[in-house]
């Protein structure tokens, strides 16, 4: 199973978690999904590890201490998914959630010996989880609440205040590689979260510079190129043709008749006739051909390679059957 598909199959769930009357911008649904995700994720983490922790090489006291951060974290996950399904608010949820496991990190510090606790690599990520997904603003407040902790274990460890430290020698290693998975897996999150909200942005951003292009150089009726467009490319067939040393067919051509029906039976009457032509001028052209709305009810189309007198008049005149075929208005 793909990532793809794995992220297809959990976004109805985590929709749920939102309350029905809220309505998100896409950029907002993506972080509530993330944030909605990632709690669920750690909710799951911590619980298997609550699981298996009978059967991880600890002394009672190693073992009591992960049960109690396991337990104190699913309640962080509780309470901050509680929070998105009542409010909404992923600002609220990631608070919350930042807080009780900063509470059980530093419990864990105070517990297996300060600033050398297997929970401070996870600690330090906090700041980061919080700056990628809410902003600077909680990023930098985080940081603040990060760094005096680092102080207050530093004046500890200046003054000779001795912290307990229940890990036994032989379990340090086993201690700091758990803390150090944990800091793999925020700082993998982080980086996913980053990740699709970068292709997200992107698609975006084409998709927009895409339709400013196409409204720039297309006539918004008939979708065909607008004169502009269709003079700059003229210019680049002309300078092409002129070193390639070969000729192009031009042709220019109005609707006869056209502004007597458009006066007598209204505009939209008139348009749909332009779009009319403007379908038939498409499906009777060459990919290489150029059509465009030159104004009103003229058009123009560039016909590449089209060299011959008898070649070109043949086309002008199967073009004016095509034109000239019966509209159902």
């Amino acid at each position: 199973m793909t990532l793809e598909t794995l992220t297809r199959r959990l976004v109805p769930l985590l929709d749920k978690l939102s309350p029905a009357n809220r309505v998100r911008s896409e950029q907002g649904q993506l972080r509530f999904r993330f944030v909605a995700g990632v709690i669920l994720l750690i909710f799951i983490y911590s619980a298997a590890l609550a699981g298996i922790s009978g059967l991880l090489p600890l002394a009672p006291d190693g073992h009591q201490v992960l049960v109690e951060f396991c337990l104190t974290t699913l309640i962080g996950c509780v309470v901050g998914l509680g929070i998105l399904r009542v409010s909404g608010s992923t600002a609220a949820c990631l608070h919350a959630f930042i807080l009780t496991l900063l509470a059980a990190l530093v419990t864990i510090a105070l517990q297996l010996g300060g600033l050398f606790s297997p929970s401070m690599p996870v600690m330090l990520l906090i700041p980061a989880l919080a700056t990628s997904i809410l902003g600077i603003r909680a990023g930098i407040f985080w940081t603040v609440v990060l760094v005096l902790i680092l102080i207050t274990f530093y004046q500890f460890d200046r003054h000779g205040i001795e912290l307990p430290n229940v890990m036994l020698a032989n379990n340090y290693s086993f201690g700091t590689v758990m803390g150090l998975g944990s800091a793999v897996v925020v700082t993998t999150l982080i980086i996913l979260f980053y990740e699709f909200t970068t292709q997200k942005l992107n698609q975006r951003l084409k998709e927009a510079h895409d339709d400013y292009l196409f409204q720039a150089n297309h006539d918004p009726l008939t979708g065909l190129s607008n004169r502009r467009h269709f003079i700059r490319l003229l210019d680049a067939e002309i300078a092409k043709a002129n070193q390639e040393q070969r000729q192009f067919a031009l042709l220019f051509f109005d609707l006869n008749h056209f502004k007597e029906a458009n006066d007598s039976f209204g505009h939209n009457f008139g348009d749909e006739i332009l779009q009319y032509v403007a379908n038939r001028l498409r499906r009777h052209s060459r990919e290489t051909d150029l059509i465009a709305r030159w104004g009103g009810d003229e058009f123009a189309m560039l016909l590449p390679g089209l060299s011959s007198d008898s070649s070109v008049r043949l086309r002008i005149q199967s073009l004016v059957e095509e034109i000239g075929r019966p509209m159902t208005i």
